[in-house]
């Protein structure tokens, strides 16, 4: 789901999953094969840029990926 209020922007993006979520330190899913986790790098780069905050969390098969932006710091 997509929210925009206030010149706040929130992403709230669900998906099924039972395998175990590997973060890394910068709080983002780590790839565990290798040619996997170009979407972790652009996802790094958009918070980085944005000044957004990430969070990614998992619960009874769903991991869900929060993100929180302000449009006004642009």
């Amino acid at each position: 789901s997509l929210q925009y209020k206030n010149e706040q922007v929130a992403l709230s993006l669900k998906n099924r999953s039972d395998a175990p979520l590997s973060l890394g330190k910068n709080g983002l899913p780590q790839a565990s094969e290798e040619g996997h986790g170009i979407g972790m790098i652009s996802l790094a780069e958009f918070s980085e840029r944005h000044n957004a905050y990430v969070e990614y969390t998992q619960k009874d098969g769903w991991v869900t990926c929060l993100l929180y932006w302000s449009m006004a710091t642009r």
